[in-house]
């Protein structure tokens, strides 16, 4: 190599050397501007969210009086915000009264980056991507201290109107009008529905409120959802102290024996050859049918819960929530089976679930509530009907004279339920399907059927067979389990409902 040449090299690393400190400091000054305009657009959003919180508070107090006017410098950041008519609704559905249906609209800020910062119906919203945060929660507040003869519910609601964009700086507030609705709520079901972009929201201040188990949430498009909060005192008379309630007629003449007593909604046989119990006669049982309920668990059974045939070890179901289209368990196997002939429900770990979207077939084989000495339950909700052939047996372990065990298994079913059999069968549990269809028969059992616990339902037709019905005398003060092992809504007790809506008018000064 020539003196020249390692001359021209080493101009040639130098420029090289220069280039690459060039780059890297330049990807440096970018790294840190993007780092810098990151955190300089947390921060506007920081600002305009306690800007909008300020807004809340402001508004409040426009509502206090009629035609009252309020100013306040808001901060909308670069971007601004708008205000939009029509971005929600309320539903309240009172007892047979007309539904009180309002829309309501949101003032909103969206940053570049899709942050959202909205006020809507009295609260502060902030969305991140599919995230809703309760920033200030509306004018929601149940009491159930009772101190004022009853559990009671404010909800002040304040919609803006019309079509603005709101930049930085004064805006106007002007209270135009108001209107209320109070309720007594005495045995009657107060539904609250509201429909919403930030849904999520509502139902975090909802649940935080009145709790969990009288909220349901879901979405109904892309973009909105709704949440419904159910209140109201609602006896929910289990007549499990029964060994028959009946909605409608109790027909004993084919029966072997009724051990226990029974009540009924509409005419009543046999009961001077067959019963061995008191016989009463009620207007009605004043039952509701579960369809809604165990409707909403199948809708989201399929994708959320294990199939039950996959959770199946050994013949043996451990404790969770199961959902299933087929419960088929025969003898040999049915054409349709996907359960083992002899079935062990295993509840030492506590409370199993089965939702059932169709009818549960058993035929000459076994079904057995083992272990639930910690209390436990099974709980089976069938959209169809409870069919028994053959010789089967369904039985819960550790029967005594006095305690059947009876609790340990129960089955739920809509207003079409029904129960039928024929051949030689036991069952041990209780079935619960309430009707207010008095012509409905829930229980048509042929065969030599025993049956240790307790049926309510529609109807209790002339039996093909003998079958004999014995009371648990320890189901005394058993309520329906509805909610314990899976969330169903469950009225939050409220006695009186004071709903207000606050119409206002946002402007630029």
């Amino acid at each position: 190599m020539t003196a020249r040449t390692r001359a021209q090299s080493s101009v040639i690393s130098i420029v090289i050397l220069i280039g690459v400190v060039a780059i890297g400091s330049i990807g440096l000054l970018l790294a840190g501007s993007y780092a810098l305009s990151e955190q300089q657009q947390q921060a506007e959003h920081d600002r305009v969210e306690q800007s909008f919180v300020e807004l809340r508070h402001s508004l409040e107090d426009t509502t206090v009086k009629q035609d009252s006017t309020r100013n306040i410098n808001l901060n909308a950041g670069e971007q601004g915000a708008v205000t939009r008519e029509n971005t929600g609704e309320i539903v309240i559905e009172y007892g047979g009264e007309d539904p009180i249906e309002r829309e309501f609209g949101a003032i909103e800020y969206e940053a570049d980056d899709g942050e959202v910062i909205a006020f809507e119906g009295g609260a502060v919203f902030r969305e991140t991507g599919n995230q809703t945060r309760v920033v200030s929660g509306p004018k929601f507040n149940y009491d159930d201290s009772q101190e004022n003869g009853g559990e009671s519910l404010s909800f002040s609601l304040t919609t803006v109107h019309g079509e603005e964009t709101l930049g930085s700086g004064d805006i106007s507030m002007t209270h135009d009008d108001v209107e209320q609705e109070n309720m007594v709520a005495n045995s009657t079901i107060v539904n609250i529905t509201v429909t919403s972009q930030y849904y999520r929201g509502w139902e975090q201040h909802f649940e935080n409120e009145i709790g969990p188990d009288a909220i349901h949430a879901e979405p109904i498009n892309e973009t909105h959802g709704e949440v419904t909060a159910l209140l109201g005192e609602v006896e929910l008379d289990s007549y499990f102290e029964q060994a028959i309630a009946v909605e409608g007629d109790l027909e004993l003449d084919g029966a072997n024996e009724i051990i226990g007593d029974v009540v009924y909604g509409g005419s009543i046989s046999g009961e001077e050859d067959h019963l061995e119990g008191d016989a009463r006669p009620t207007d009605s049982l004043g039952l509701e049918p579960i369809d809604d309920e165990i409707g909403a668990l199948v809708d989201k059974g399929e994708d959320e819960y294990t199939e039950l045939d996959e959770a199946v070890e050994d013949g043996t179901v451990s404790s969770g929530t199961y959902y299933t289209e087929n419960f088929g368990m025969t003898k040999g196997g049915g054409s349709n089976d996907e359960l083992p002939d002899n079935l062990e429900f295993d509840l030492s770990e506590g409370d199993t679930t089965v939702i059932v979207n169709g009818s549960i077939n058993i035929g000459s084989s076994d079904l057995t509530v083992t272990n639930h000495s910690n209390e436990s339950e099974l709980h089976i909700y069938t959209t169809g009907g409870f069919n028994l052939d053959g010789n089967a047996n369904i039985s819960v372990e550790g029967v005594t004279d006095t305690d059947y065990k009876s609790k340990h298994l129960q089955i739920y079913g809509t207003s079409s339920f029904k129960m039928t059999s024929s051949g030689t069968q036991s069952f041990t549990g209780v079935i619960y399907a309430p009707t207010n269809d008095t012509s409905r028969e829930t229980f048509d059992l042929g065969g030599t059927m025993d049956v240790q616990g307790s049926l309510v339902g529609g109807g209790f037709s002339d039996p093909s067979g003998t079958p004999t019905i014995e009371h648990d005398p320890a189901l005394e003060g058993v309520e329906p389990a509805l909610g314990k092992s899976e969330k169903i809504i469950v009225p939050a007790p409220v006695t009186y409902v004071n709903f207000g809506l606050h119409n206002v008018e946002v402007t630029n000064n």
